[in-house]
Order: structure tokens, then sequence, then C-alpha cells
């Protein structure tokens, strides 16, 4: 987990810099934080100074024994963009005996090599994975960042979520009914960007008056993929690269797919590229049109589109049905029915 200074450094100023060295209570160093962290720690009891600021050396403080070394989690009072290290999480696999999960490396956004957790599968695996206890400041605004891939099916009955748990128990991983949920499928939270099918995700939310903060992904009956992401602003220039065929898929990029999508479903890309013949989809979701024959430039109602889509989801279900012995000419000899019941245009199967 990555927290960074969201103090603002103005034009010709220099910049504050993490310049304490900071040792656990065996004076062993553990990093570095900045001199009011470092001060704040000491005025609270957390800290002790042990030397530093003679002769040239640096100030070095020593955590007592009850406050945690991870100095990068502990700069908290200065800081409140948190990051997604697939590093520091781990599999609830007490609470999800069943569970999918496992760390991997791809390649990232930035065209270099990324480790990300990817968690959950196509059944009913319900999988957890989870951040460490965070000592975060209570009553406090932070903001969580990440990049996902996947998380829904194309029967729209999964579970794609970050879970957010307050408590005053380090150990405590779950407890449903006091968990706030985020519902990171279907659209209901917006991406800040999509880029080869991931999506850019910086959740907003308030601690509360309690002494740590654990963050959850879970899955279920659908496999996604958690990368970690840089601050947001380093996106600016990064094109948005949304899926051509969003408005009509069922569901979104999932990378255990080759290029996303399943091939042997209606909507993999090549169908919906064949069907769509170069020139009547629209990715601004203006579909009156997707793959329906124009009648003295009339334009089909969306009715009639949605007939189409469900000519098309026939056929494609009669032809992956095992029918024996029926003769292939018997199934395109209903899917012509079909389209002549319709008056709509046969779809490329």
């Amino acid at each position: 987990m990555s927290i960074i200074n969201l103090n603002k450094v103005a034009k010709g100023e220099k910049p504050i810099e993490k310049n304490v060295i900071v040792t656990d209570e065996s004076n062993n160093p553990v990093g570095s934080t900045y001199p009011k962290r470092a001060r704040g720690l000491v005025k609270n009891g957390r800290a002790v100074y042990v030397g530093g600021c003679e002769n040239g050396t640096p100030l070095t403080i020593r955590l007592n024994k009850n406050c945690p070394t991870n100095i990068i989690l502990e700069d908290n009072l200065m800081e409140n963009k948190i990051y997604f290290n697939a590093r520091e999480w781990y599999a609830l696999a007490e609470e999800c005996r069943e569970q999918v999960s496992s760390r991997t490396f791809i390649t990232g956004v930035d065209g270099k090599l990324t480790e990300v957790y990817m968690l959950g599968d196509w059944n009913w695996h319900w999988s957890e994975i989870s951040s460490k206890a965070l000592r975060l400041e209570k009553n406090t605004e932070y903001t969580f960042t990440f990049w996902l891939n996947g998380g829904e099916n194309d029967n729209s009955n999964e579970t794609c979520q970050l879970s957010v748990l307050y408590t005053d128990s380090e150990n405590l991983t779950y407890d449903r009914a006091a968990e706030y949920v985020y519902k990171l499928n279907r659209n209901v939270i917006k991406p800040l960007k999509k880029y080869n099918g991931w999506e850019l995700y910086s959740i907003p939310f308030t601690t509360e008056d309690k002494l740590f903060t654990r963050l959850k992904f879970i899955a279920l009956a659908a496999p996604m993929a958690v990368m970690t992401a840089d601050d947001i602003e380093s996106y600016t220039e990064l094109p948005d690269t949304p899926d051509e065929f969003e408005a009509i898929r069922p569901q979104r990029h999932n990378i255990v797919f080759s290029d996303g999508f399943p091939t042997n479903k209606w909507y993999s890309t090549q169908n919906l590229r064949l069907n769509t013949n170069g020139n009547n989809f629209h990715p601004d979701g203006n579909n009156q049109n997707f793959n329906q024959p124009q009648k003295n430039g009339a334009h089909p109602s969306n009715e009639s589109s949605g007939i189409g889509m469900l000519m098309f989801t026939i056929s494609q279900k009669i032809k992956e049905t095992d029918l024996g012995d029926v003769d292939a000419r018997v199934i395109d000899s209903l899917t012509n029915m079909i389209s002549v019941a319709t008056g709509l245009a046969p779809f490329a199967g």
C-alpha cells in the first residue's frame, strides 16, 4: 500500500524532503519521513529522537515497540492518497475456503511488467483479497486509486466490489454489516479513464472514529484483476480507449481472453465486426441502424434493432446446441425463416 504527500509546493520553493531517518526499536533503519511527521511521532509518544544534527549527520528517530515500522503506512498524518500494491495484499483464505486468487506479472498500461492480483473465476467461488490493517487518521477523507480489469459476466449476476471496513481490531477481516461496499461493475461507479480494457478508479472514502481501516476486493462468478496505478494526474496524456462495442456487449473486457472477449459468443470481436459491415455501428451509442437494412433511407426503430439482436442470439444458440443428426441446412432454414418473419437481414455467424 502506497500513500503519498499532498502538500503543495509554491513555484520556486524547495520541496519538503523525507530527510529524517526512521529506525525500529532495535535501531534498524526502516525508512524515512518528513520533519513535521517526525515531530508529531515524538510528540505523541510513538518515537524518540536518537541522533543527528551534529557534524552533518541526518536527524534520526526511533519508533517505540507499539508503533508500526512501515513508515510508508505511518506517513498518513500528512498524506491521504492510497495506491494499490499487489505485493502488500493477501488472500482471505480462512473466510473464503474455495476462493481463487493469485499474483502474476503482466504488461501494464505503461508497457512495463507490472504485478497484478487476479481473483475469482466464472464459477461460484467467493474470492476476497485484503490490505493490511491500515492505521489512518480518523474522520479524514482519503482516495484509493487502482486499475481494474474484468469483473463482469454475460449473465449480469456477478459480484465485483471494493469493501471498506473500519474497526478497532487489527485482526478483524470480516463484518458484513459494518462494511461499506463500492460496486465496481455495470458502470455503477464511472471510471476516470479506460485504456486497453483497463479502467482507472480513484475511490474517495472518509474514515470513522476507529483505529484501523481495511480495504478488500471481492469477486464472484467473474474473474477480475487489480493493478497498481500512479497519481491520476500522470495519466492526463494517456488516450481514453473504451471498447468500440461496449454499448452492446453484455460484459466488459477481461484479460483471461486473448483479445479480451470469448471467441465463441455472439459478442466476440470478430462476430461484431462482421455484423456491423464496417459502417453501421456507432461507438457513441446511436445504434438504431446496427446491422439493420435500410428501406428507402428510413431508420429502423429500436424495437426492430432489438429483434435483430434476438434473432442473432437465437441462431447462435441453435448452432451451439447439440442437435444430433439435424442437418445444417435445417438450421440455416430456421434462421432464414426468422429473418423473413422480422424483415431483417440475417446476422453473419
